[in-house]
């Protein structure tokens, strides 16, 4: 199934692919829980490099996919985008900021010290802000009115309230509750934070699959990550001690969840920057093409004779009374006699480097490259013949339609002005001997050769 062509992020519909490979993490995510939660409680050796490797991952991952969606609600105004761009930064800040501050990874008491059993409040704060904000993102999902003064100062007040717990965890934590003893998170349980947690966190994934339907491919990635943030909970809450089984697979479903959403993420914007390049392409190419006739347009002949080389010769073709033949038949008539003669001009300019262009109302233009004036005049003649072969009626005259072909041949240092205007001479002449023929400057001829 090819993906919508949007430029947003928040409007593109979920694939089968996007489908198959959530089931497929979440599906690891739920096993991987499984398999540990029967000895969440066995202790693996502490291991600070693998806790932080965990850390960083989630931690890049999160912000970098807070900074595209930013980017994204800034271009469209989704509200839903920016919630979630919103509870991707707060995660990553706090997420952060307890990694500097957990003992023993970059000082013993953290980089700010602060009083033992108080950095779990980093965590939690993010954690809870963050599907409190996940949950208003599955609400927005399909508001069509943007919400921009609620979604800035949401930021506003997040980002107040996030600098407002790092402040006083680290001047005032003794006067807070602890969350731990020597790596015991038991304290976390007895308040009530990780059951209140795991419960937001069900209530969360299912506020997004009942509320957005996993119609587009990003409701459907923020439901892994949420179920992520879920078996994170639970990992902690049933091996509640630091260098657990239950510590070290809580730390790592969050990072793959996190690096699923980031990975769909930076896939889904390939595919976007492919489809709005392919896009560019056919708009470029369409700005070349007369949409009358489907052969080049004067934009495209424009450009070529900017360009032209020592060795090419310039036709300047003419429909014969085609005015006339336009009163008299109609436009449309007159519009399928441009698009004949166009057909047949491409049927005899044959080589693809050479040009056939709608150079106005009734006009053509052809360049020719590497020709030399004889056969530039063969190649007029053809052209010619080919436009009275068609025999398409004109009855004012009691004939048929006829053009007229001036030829120029390239000379050195003159410029493209100089070698239309010539070419123009030699229609001019065409016309003044009787039409339905080809004419050319034989003096500037002589000069060419």
């Amino acid at each position: 199934m090819r993906t919508a062509r949007t430029p947003f992020l928040a409007t593109r519909p979920a694939t089968p692919r996007d489908l198959l490979s959530a089931a497929a993490v979440t599906l690891g995510i739920v096993t991987i829980a499984g398999a540990i939660a029967p000895f969440a409680t066995i202790q693996a050796g502490t291991d600070t490099g693998f806790m932080s490797g965990a850390y960083m991952a989630s931690i890049v991952a999160q912000g970098m996919i807070a900074f595209l969606l930013y980017g994204q609600y800034r271009a469209g105004r989704h509200s839903s985008v920016g919630f979630l761009a919103i509870a991707f930064g707060l995660s990553a800040f706090m997420l952060a900021a307890f990694w500097l501050e957990y003992p023993s990874v970059i000082r013993q008491d953290g980089v700010f010290p602060i009083a033992p059993g108080h950095a779990g409040y980093l965590w939690t704060f993010g954690k809870l802000g963050a599907l409190g904000l996940i949950v208003a993102f599955a609400l927005t999902a399909h508001r069509l009115r943007p919400l921009d003064r609620v979604v800035f100062w949401t930021a506003i007040g997040v980002g107040l309230a996030a600098l407002a717990v790092c402040v006083i965890v680290v001047t005032d934590s003794a006067a807070l509750p602890r969350l731990s003893v020597r790596g015991d998170y038991t304290p976390l349980t007895a308040r009530g934070l990780l059951p209140g947690m795991l419960v937001l966190g069900l209530v969360a994934l299912i506020t997004v699959v009942s509320a957005t339907r996993l119609q587009r491919w990003i409701d459907v990635y923020v439901g892994v990550f949420v179920a992520a943030l879920v078996a994170e909970t639970y990992l902690l809450l049933v091996g509640p001690h630091a260098f657990s089984l239950g510590w070290y697979g809580s730390r790592w479903e969050i990072a793959i969840g996190s690096l699923t959403v980031g990975i769909a993420l930076i896939r889904q914007v390939n595919v976007m920057y492919r489809q709005l390049t392919t896009e560019n392409r056919r708009l470029a190419r369409a700005a070349m093409i007369d949409p009358l006739t489907g052969i080049a347009n004067r934009r495209a002949f424009d450009a070529q004779l900017e360009t032209l080389d020592a060795d090419a010769i310039l036709l300047v073709i003419d429909v014969d009374r085609f005015k006339s033949y336009n009163d008299l038949e109609g436009h449309r008539a007159g519009d399928d006699c441009l698009r004949r003669v166009a057909r047949s001009l491409a049927a005899n300019v044959l080589r693809a480097d050479d040009l056939i262009a709608r150079y106005g109302g009734d006009e053509f233009a052809a360049i020719l490259h590497s020709t030399d004036l004889e056969d530039g005049i063969r190649i007029a003649e053809r052209i010619r013949r080919a436009v009275s072969d068609l025999a398409i009626p004109a009855h004012e005259e009691g004939g048929i339609v006829t053009v007229s072909i001036g030829v120029a041949a390239y000379l050195p240092g003159e410029g493209p002005i100089d070698l239309l205007r010539r070419a123009d001479e030699a229609l001019y002449r065409a016309k003044a001997g009787g039409r339905d023929r080809v004419a050319f400057d034989e003096e500037e001829a002589a000069t060419a050769r």
